[in-house]
């Protein structure tokens, strides 16, 4: 089999990216140059805080 020890770092800084992104889109919404359904918004915020959680934990076992 392959080497897997650094997983959960990839596996942290993978969540960490995406959080990234989804806050970038959520500043051009912010900013006016992208439009977004509500309850969409909230489904990104709520993505967002579960990715940083994920992240945090899997950089616990770093």
């Amino acid at each position: 089999g392959r080497d897997v020890s650094a997983l959960p770092y990839y596996r942290a800084f993978n969540r960490f990216k995406l959080t990234c992104i989804l806050h970038g889109v959520y500043a051009r919404y912010r900013r006016g140059q992208k439009t977004i359904d509500p309850d969409e918004l909230e489904e990104m915020r709520q993505r967002t805080f579960g990715l940083i959680e994920s992240a945090a934990a899997d950089a616990e076992h770093l």
